[in-house]
């Protein structure tokens, strides 16, 4: 038969006998020298490596997978869990500590108390003197009403004509103590005494809560 094949593609044929054939690690390597391709690795077995290494690919693939679904469950439920656990914590926290910053804060209040009556800067007598500065002579003082609580007072004048009523109220611009004056009533010149009567009232300077109690 090997004959026949030879003889039909026009090559020589000979017959070996296989006792005088080398072996097959050495007819291997005589192969690979002269550079042929002579593959001793059954299909079978690269069939199965190929099957192996795809179900290991599927099965890095499912697990990626499941550890991105784990992630996304974590950040979705996990993280709003975390912050409402730490939110209780930081509650307790505050809880536990709310004597401790309630007796605090008392006392500042009396520390601000304290400040408030200590400090005359807008007291009666301070506002007082302001107001017998900024008099000009043809005014006359005739009633003072204060009211610290309103942080304002009020000053009842009179004069012999108008314009020193103005006048008064100019000069009340220039004291630090008020923030401003209004004139509320008048000037109006009473028809008897001959003199004009009018009302000014003072708002302090300074924030809420400053100066002199009432």
């Amino acid at each position: 038969a090997a004959a026949a094949a030879a003889a039909a593609v026009g090559l020589p044929s000979q017959a070996l006998d296989p006792s005088a054939l080398p072996s097959v690690s050495e007819s291997a390597a005589r192969r690979t020298a002269e550079g042929a391709a002579f593959n001793l690795y059954p299909e079978t077995w690269s069939a199965a490596l190929a099957a192996r290494r795809a179900r290991r690919r599927n099965a890095a693939l499912a697990g990626g997978a499941a550890a991105l679904w784990v992630a996304i469950a974590l950040a979705l439920f996990g993280w709003p869990s975390w912050l409402a656990s730490r939110n209780r914590r930081l509650q307790a926290q505050v809880d536990a500590l709310a004597p401790e910053e309630a007796a605090v804060q008392e006392v500042r209040g009396r520390i601000r108390t304290i400040d408030r009556y200590s400090d005359r800067t807008w007291s009666p007598l301070e506002i007082l003197l302001e107001v017998c500065r900024a008099l000009p002579p043809d005014v006359t003082l005739e009633r003072f009403v204060y009211d610290g609580t309103k942080r304002e007072a009020q000053v009842d004048a009179a004069s012999h004509a108008t314009a020193p009523a103005y006048e008064f109220s100019n000069l009340l611009k220039g004291s630090p103590l008020l923030a401003r004056n209004d004139i509320v009533r008048g000037p109006t010149e009473n028809k008897n005494t001959g003199r004009t009567a009018f009302t000014v009232r003072l708002s302090f300077a300074g924030g809420e809560g400053e100066g002199a109690a009432p």
